[in-house]
């Protein structure tokens, strides 16, 4: 892990904050921006609202709020090894940014769109006086895959909000999402963890998302996976994934085809940090050519990691990523590029509901599926 704030900016800053407001410094709102992408085709663009309100009071705008808002990226460079880049772990660049109530900052990860700190928009703050232009460490880091944490020192929950979109602005897709926003944040210190979702963000080790895929041939499907804990301020979170459905027994039933067949081939794999894993990989190489022409459904489940020398999360955050490989749809010409994202969430640790049947076959109530915008071609 490289801890890259200075020390004397991040003593000076919570000085200010447990002296100057009367505030004790693991009181905080928290949001987790869970993927990130950067390379020379594709950015992020993130957007953070801090309503600033102290004690359940709101202030004045325009009012600077001390230590201002913490961002802290975990990124990894992606060399092109699958085996690598799914279990290698992140680095950490954190600093801190000015802030006010109501304030509303939208920035470039990587610096294609905006000014030389990366802020879009007209924005009159004068950002320059933070530790570290927006654009650190994604401009430097490409290709690169991150999950991005920001918080503040309040000690009121809800007060900040955040959208991201991941764009492929050489071919004009993109898609977005809205930041995981959990019930607990320790400044410094977030807790996103299972049981912290209250949209059902993260799936647990008692949870499982449905999902289903179209079949290879046609559509890349990618699951991008964020580790989960309740100290997310760690590099090198894991957790071991993968496609299987229990409900009938152990019978290594990794996806049912469209003819409600049940094919065996399970095939867990671990993931640090932030990775990215493509359908056919959570399978058998026969169950991958079996469905290559059909694709089918499964749920996606998350396990306690195998991995020595990590760091083991609670969960994780997945987002499902769809494009075509070619220029039509089910023997229909496209015009541009099928492209489609969404979030799979399952709220079965606080409800008791989930997105798999029970035990005796009975189906419970499915999880939310938050449909998000598009994706282009790029893959990450």
């Amino acid at each position: 892990m490289k801890k890259k704030l200075q020390k004397s900016a991040l003593a000076g800053a919570m000085a200010a904050v447990v002296g100057g407001a009367g505030i004790q410094p693991a009181s905080a709102d928290a949001l987790m921006f869970p993927y990130l992408a950067a390379s020379d085709t594709v950015t992020t663009i993130i957007s953070v609202v801090n309503h600033g309100m102290s004690f359940g009071f709101r202030q004045q705008p325009h009012t600077p709020l001390v230590p201002g808002l913490h961002y802290a990226f975990f990124h990894k460079t992606i060399v092109g090894d699958p085996a690598i880049d799914q279990t290698s772990t992140c680095d950490e660049f954190n600093y801190f940014k000015p802030s006010s109530p109501e304030d509303l900052v939208t920035f470039d990860t990587t610096g294609h769109f905006g000014d030389a700190e990366g802020v879009m928009f007209n924005d009159p703050t004068n950002y320059v006086n933070g530790s570290s232009p927006f654009t650190e460490p994604m401009s430097g880091a490409k290709p690169a895959r991150a999950f991005l944490l920001v918080d503040n020192a309040d000690d009121w929950d809800g007060q900040l909000y955040g959208e991201a979109v991941v764009m492929e602005f050489a071919g004009g897709a993109a898609w977005g999402y809205r930041a995981y926003n959990s019930d607990d944040g320790n400044f410094l210190n977030p807790d996103f963890s299972d049981g912290r979702d209250l949209q059902g963000e993260v799936i647990g080790f008692a949870e499982q998302a449905q999902v289903q895929f179209m079949p290879f041939d046609q559509i890349v499907t990618k699951f991008f996976v964020t580790p989960v804990d309740g100290n997310q301020d760690t590099t090198n979170l894991a957790v071991q994934v993968q496609l299987i459905d229990q409900t009938i027994g152990n019978q290594n039933i990794v996806a049912w085809d469209r003819d409600e067949n049940p094919i065996s081939g399970v095939f867990p794999h671990e993931v640090v940090c932030v990775a990215a894993k493509n359908v056919e990989e959570l399978m058998s190489a026969a169950a991958a050519n079996n469905l290559a022409s059909k694709g089918g459904w499964s749920y996606f489940d998350t396990n306690p990691t195998a991995l020595l020398g990590v760091t083991p999360g609670n969960g994780a955050v997945v987002y499902k990523l769809e494009f075509s490989r070619g220029t039509s749809l089910d023997g229909v010409p496209l015009v541009g590029v099928f492209n489609n994202a969404i979030q799979l969430t399952d709220n079965g640790t606080l409800i008791g509901t989930g997105g798999a049947p029970n035990s005796t076959g009975k189906r419970l109530a499915e999880g939310h599926i938050i449909p998000v915008e598009g994706f282009g071609t790029n893959g990450f």
